[in-house]
């Protein structure tokens, strides 16, 4: 399942000792130009979590621009922290990754939870904006599933947002 091959891919990650670590997605290969700017802070030990933000999303298939967007206002209105939450990358000084490992979600949950106890624990977190754009092949097979998609969507949408609403109050009991 995702949940489990994502934290195998962390502990594959950790054998090798690394400073810091950072998830992504085979679409979102064209990160490789930010790679710099998302590790720097890490490394230099000035965060402990970058969450890499969209500059804009207008590459992105409509209804995605608008799912995402209702998520990140949930997560910012539920945890008080802006942050681009529904775009897949995340990095973190490698000591944080317990954080993941320990998390025991199925799907989107095992890499989108582990970030509240990030918050709730004060760990710093920056933001940092990049200029990312959707790959157009993907949006045109997107665009071509439309129905299909946006049912898709609107799941991991109601699934994360209950998820991190539940989660949060757990924290703050």
């Amino acid at each position: 399942g995702m949940g489990p091959a994502r934290r195998q891919a962390i502990r594959e990650a950790l054998k090798r000792n690394p400073i810091a670590i950072i998830w992504t997605e085979p679409e979102k290969l064209s990160l490789i130009d930010y790679l710099d700017r998302i590790f720097e802070p890490l490394i230099a030990n000035n965060a402990d979590y970058v969450a890499p933000v969209r500059k804009d999303v207008s590459s992105y298939p409509e209804f995605q621009q608008k799912s995402e967007k209702m998520g990140n206002l949930f997560w910012e209105a539920v945890t008080g922290r802006s942050l681009d939450m529904f775009f897949g990358p995340r990095a973190w000084r490698s000591e944080l990754s317990d954080y993941f490992l320990k998390y025991n979600g199925n799907k989107h949950d095992a890499l989108h939870i582990p970030v509240l106890d990030i918050i709730y624990n004060n760990h710093r977190i920056l933001p940092i904006e990049i200029d990312f754009q959707y790959p157009k092949e993907q949006r045109e097979v997107e665009e071509k599933y439309a129905q299909e998609m946006i049912v898709k969507r609107l799941n991991q949408l109601y699934d994360l947002s209950k998820l991190t609403l539940d989660y949060w109050n757990k924290l703050n009991k």
